[in-house]
């Protein structure tokens, strides 16, 4: 009876450590994926980010071109060559005309073709969306470099005019490999939809432009979704990785990264040989209690049995807390009171357990607004996935973060899972790309784009309350001539001048930017049509009485004519100012310059 128990009672044991260790092991293999299928996502963003760059330099000189720079100039290309330099490994920034010519170029190459007349490029270039930015695939450079294109088309009263075209290194989108962390031996690349590496760490040079015929299962798992993973060895050096990949939205991407098996499973191991040793060792003891207290091996089973389940408990707490590699919340469902908070939530928090422990975490919502969508949300769905929100941490600082909510159990009760990703610096960045979009840089005022999105709010406003509201448009007299006999450097002094003039005069209400050569808008919000020709009076006055020395010769000295017009209740838009103010402008103009001219 006694060898049948102790047989009865090894078998449960073996039994008990295998399925520990089996469910332990597929934990760690889930939880593996879930990191990389997140680093996945994460890549795809950081790709997303550093694309947006380049589509905002390409906007930013599409915008600042007009009609005269398409045949050309030196003026231009030194335009391109300091956009360029915006761009880290950025390798050329061509404008090309609607007949396929290079008008001009930042880095004038031995690769850089004449022109693309009659290709078959331009003809794709002529068919595409005005307002879409377009980025190749991984194409050759020249000299052993590959790299990608970008290219944005040039329109004008609704005509095709050409394109702007920028080649990248593919050394630029290291910056969006780099903060990716994967471990020994993990891997983080890019890959264009034929599978060409353009980026890769560790670095394989002479992978970068090729594909591997024998990455098959890459291609099956990309032809079936756009998003995904898998266990495969790499065709490049051999190693079992668990591997992660997203075809990127809109562009021709795709981001992958890999974990090592080994490296993600080294735990997992270090875990089964101590439960194989700690059983071995256990079973021993339990032998010798059984031969010594044969008559109490009831209550030894029991006593084993209570250690083996508080031994999971533990061990189920250790894993939430240990393996959690980003800021983890647990609330309760009803007042979403604190729980518990991981080590990365108290560092985002700035806080301790004992600081939030009992504390509704609706609290810490910047927005109240926004604590009753999450909660609305929660409810009709089930669980949130990257919510964008602004946080407060408990000195009262505030943060962006994204936010996933799920249903979850915690010491045995229903609990809220509430995972954060701090996004602060991304948010940051898209700002400044977006003030650096609507800002003239020669100037410091407002560019056309900044100014038309502005002038069209003040334009609503008005209408709304039924407040008067002027519109000035100025233009330098004989501005070409100043270019021509005392250089484009001058012709930017003179710019600037008028600027600073402007914001003298203006009000801090009042709305102005560069149109885009030497054409300036000036808006007058509260403004009625005396008052406004009294101020373009005013400031004719102030800019004629301008003197701006020289290293040569006598004081610069210029004027400029002045269009007026005055919001009408007919008016359905800012365009219909625009067209009037800009008839009044050219009346000025024809009238003799150097005067004021109200519209009809």
């Amino acid at each position: 009876m006694v060898i049948a128990l102790l047989v009865i009672f090894v078998v449960m044991i073996g039994g008990s450590t295998l399925f520990m260790l089996e469910r332990s092991y597929r934990e760690t293999l889930s939880r593996s994926r879930t990191a990389v299928e997140n680093l996945a996502a994460l890549l795809e963003r950081q790709l997303a980010i550093v694309i947006h760059e380049v589509d905002l330099v390409l906007i930013d000189i599409a915008d600042e071109l007009n009609v005269d720079d398409l045949q050309g100039s030196a003026k231009l290309e030194a335009t391109l060559r300091e956009k360029l330099k915006t761009l880290p490994q950025g390798r050329n920034i061509l404008v090309i005309g609607k007949d396929g010519h290079v008008l001009a170029a930042a880095r004038h190459l031995p690769t850089t073709p004449a022109s693309l007349a009659g290709t078959a490029d331009m003809q794709k270039l002529s068919q595409l969306e005005a307002s879409s930015t377009v980025v190749s695939g991984v194409l050759p450079l020249g000299h052993g470099d590959y790299g990608v294109v970008a290219l944005r088309r040039l329109i004008n009263n609704g005509q095709f005019m050409g394109a702007v075209i920028i080649s990248l290194n593919s050394s630029y989108f290291d910056q969006a490999i780099q903060p990716i962390s994967v471990g020994r031996h993990g891997f983080v690349s890019i890959r264009d939809n034929d599978l060409r590496w353009l980026a890769r760490r560790p670095s394989r040079p002479d992978l970068i432009g090729h594909a591997l015929q024998s990455d098959t299962a890459l291609r099956e798992q990309v032809e079936h979704s756009r998003e995904g993973s898998y266990i495969t060895t790499s065709p490049v050096d051999g190693v079992e990785r668990i591997t992660a990949y997203r075809v990127v939205k809109e562009y021709p991407f795709i981001a992958i990264v890999g974990l090592s098996l080994d490296d993600e499973l080294a735990t997992w191991y270090r875990l089964a040989w101590i439960y194989a040793c700690f059983n071995t060792l256990l079973l021993m003891l339990a032998l010798a209690i059984a031969y010594i207290f044969w008559r109490d091996q009831l209550t030894a089973a029991r006593l084993i049995r209570s250690q083996r389940e508080l031994r999971e408990s533990e061990e189920q707490l250790r894993l939430i807390t240990r393996t959690a590699p980003f800021p983890l919340i647990i609330v309760a469902p009803d007042d979403w009171s604190l729980l518990y908070l991981n080590l990365r939530a108290r560092e985002l928090f700035r806080t301790t357990q004992d600081g939030l422990e009992g504390l509704p975490v609706l609290e810490y919502f910047a927005e109240e607004g926004e604590r009753d969508r999450v909660r609305q949300l929660l409810a009709e769905q089930g669980s949130l996935r990257d919510q964008e929100t602004e946080l407060l941490r408990m000195d009262g600082t505030r943060f962006w973060a994204l936010v996933s909510v799920n249903i979850t159990h915690y010491n045995g009760l229903d609990s809220i899972l509430i995972a954060i990703n701090d996004i602060t610096e991304r948010k940051q960045l898209e700002a400044s790309l977006l003030q650096q979009a609507l800002t003239d840089s020669l100037t410091g005022l407002a560019n056309r784009r900044g100014f038309m999105a502005k002038a069209a709010l003040e334009v609503q406003r008005s209408r709304r309350f039924d407040h008067p509201l002027s519109l000035l448009m100025l233009d330098i007299d004989h501005f070409k001539r100043i270019n021509d006999s005392l250089g484009h450097p001058v012709g930017d002094m003179a710019l600037q001048a008028l600027a600073g003039s402007c914001l003298r005069t203006m009000r801090q209400i009042d709305v102005i930017g560069r149109l885009g050569g030497e054409e300036f808008g000036l808006l007058l919000p509260e403004t009625g049509a005396a008052n406004a020709a009294q101020v373009a009076e005013r400031l004719r006055e102030a800019i004629e009485a301008l003197r701006i020395p020289l290293q040569e010769g006598d004081p610069l000295r210029f004027t400029v004519s002045i269009g007026v017009t005055t919001l009408k209740a007919s008016d359905g838009t800012l365009d219909a100012l625009l067209i009037r103010a800009d008839q009044a402008l050219y009346r000025a103009k024809n009238e003799g310059r150097n005067r004021v001219v109200a519209a009809a």
